[in-house]
């Protein structure tokens, strides 16, 4: 990300910004996009039973979920050392599921993430933390 309006992310405001693509190696790309994410992630505690199929022991609990998603450009040609770059503004929905939290047994917290999807290959992807709020401040 070049350049972002801020790393808070607010209720009904939109978040806008250019994110830069400078290959390394030429290549294709079915899609370059923007996605708002938010992260979840709770620790598990110590087993409760023996059967390890009803309570796995010490088992960490991630869940990713994308709440906004921005396409910026479709069947891009990228070229070697010729970087590429895609101004974008995310709609942010006017009510966010939870806020930033940091928890001694849970985290909930948001990203802001530049992807490059490749077919057959592994999508290039950058990501910014942010940090949010439910109400308006």
């Amino acid at each position: 990300m070049a350049s972002l309006s801020s790393r808070r992310l607010v209720p009904g405001v939109p978040l806008s910004g250019v994110l830069t693509v400078a290959p390394l190696r030429s290549a294709s790309a079915r899609a370059i996009r923007v996605e708002l994410v938010l992260l979840e992630h709770v620790l598990h505690g110590p087993r409760l039973t023996d059967d390890p199929a009803r309570n796995p022991a010490y088992e960490d609990k991630y869940a990713e979920t994308v709440v906004a998603s921005l396409p910026l450009a479709e069947h891009v040609r990228l070229e070697a050392s010729r970087p590429l770059r895609f101004g974008f503004t995310v709609p942010v929905p006017p009510r966010l599921p939870a806020p930033t939290m940091r928890m001694p047994k849970f985290t909930l917290s948001w990203m802001l993430r530049g992807v490059v999807d490749r077919q057959l290959r592994r999508d290039p992807c950058v990501a910014i933390e942010l940090y949010a709020v439910t109400t308006p401040q």
